[in-house]
């Protein structure tokens, strides 16, 4: 009889505890089916939008961006791995910056859907976007402008005591302005010398250069008069040493007609000494681009524009030219029309005026 009742208990608590595994089971079952998992980086939930074909099944946000620029150990390659990694901490998806051989293969990718963002000077975006200069052969890319950073400064620059002090007094002689791979150096060069009345076949004599290093070295060999190339102060120091440097002005008369002829180009002075040239210099100006894919969502776009301008400052130990990234500068000067996500967030940092609506509406 004892033992009876014992195996009557023992049923009793077995039954029990099927009882409660069951009940528990059917719980976690109703949880899972309720409660999606929060947007990366937000703790809400909402529907995706855009993106490449890796989306995040958690959010708003694709769970991968691949992000298009230079050669490893390039200034856009070092810009762009910091701004990725920004935006991968601050946006909780990964953010992977893809070095290439160049701004043709970057629009190959972008054709493609394998890219979603790219970092640019201003005439390659806007050669990109208009589907001319080296990109004419494939027709336009699917891009729109995102924002723009640092302002880029360009000129020709000799040594002192040439007796070469202007664009006029480069008539007759040799300079090196034809850049290997950059077929805007040449249009450039062509029309500084039109604007100052020289004939750029008849009175200069035009070479093609690869490196900016060895080109100087020729001019200092005086196998050449100057070169053409951006003013990178730090570039220009060591460019210098043995002879010095100097940077020939570009009058604003000039610079804007320039910029006819190649908008993304624009008037502008050195906004401090720089080796080989004053404070107020007058030289050519650009911004560098960061561009994004038409079909790449509003919201992504929103997002990666407002985390670079906003947190700006935590980029600046990268590079010290990140400060000058503010949504002031984000929509100065544009070439190609802006992704509906920066006007979005231009709207609401207040930068976006009746001139740039005009500009967005009327830009083809």
């Amino acid at each position: 009889m004892e033992e009876s009742k014992v195996v009557k208990v023992i049923r009793r608590y077995a039954a029990l505890v099927v009882l409660i595994l069951s009940f528990s089971l059917l719980m976690v079952g109703c949880s899972n089916k309720e409660s999606p998992e929060p947007t990366a980086g937000t703790g809400e939930t909402a529907p995706v939008t855009g993106g490449t074909s890796s989306q995040s099944q958690t959010g708003k946000l694709p769970a991968r961006l691949t992000y298009l620029t230079l050669e490893t150990g390039s200034t856009f390659n070092t810009m762009a791995v910091a701004q990725a990694s920004l935006l991968s901490q601050k946006l909780g998806i990964q953010v992977a910056p893809e070095p290439t051989a160049g701004s043709q293969i970057q629009a190959d990718l972008l054709r493609a859907g394998e890219g979603d963002l790219a970092i640019e000077n201003a005439v390659d975006a806007y050669e990109m976007y208009k589907g001319t200069g080296p990109f004419s052969d494939k027709g336009p890319v699917p891009v729109l402008l995102a924002l723009q950073g640092e302002e880029g400064f360009y000129s020709f620059v000799n040594y002192p005591g040439t007796g070469i002090k202007s664009l006029a007094d480069l008539k007759g002689h040799k300079v090196l302005s034809r850049r290997a791979g950059i077929e805007w150096a040449g249009v450039i060069s062509d029309e500084l010398f039109k604007a100052v009345g020289l004939d750029p076949e008849k009175d200069v004599e035009q070479l093609l250069y690869e490196s900016s290093a060895k080109a100087f070295q020729d001019v200092v060999m005086g196998k050449a008069s100057a070169v053409w190339g951006g003013l990178l102060p730090e570039k220009l120091e060591d460019l210098g040493r043995s002879k010095g440097i100097y940077i020939i002005p570009i009058e604003q008369p000039v610079a804007v007609q320039v910029q006819k002829a190649v908008p993304a180009f624009h008037p502008t002075v050195l906004p401090r000494d720089f080796p080989g040239g004053p404070k107020g210099t007058p030289v050519l100006g650009d911004y560098t681009a960061v561009i994004a894919r038409k079909d790449l969502g509003e919201d992504v776009v929103y997002q990666v524009v407002k985390t670079l301008i906003e947190n700006r400052e935590e980029l600046v130990r990268a590079r010290a030219v990140f400060a000058e990234w503010t949504a002031e500068r984000a929509v100065s000067n544009p070439t190609l029309p802006f992704h509906p996500g920066a006007v979005k967030y231009f709207k609401e940092a207040g930068v976006w005026t009746d001139q740039l609506e005009q500009f967005q509406s009327q830009i083809k």
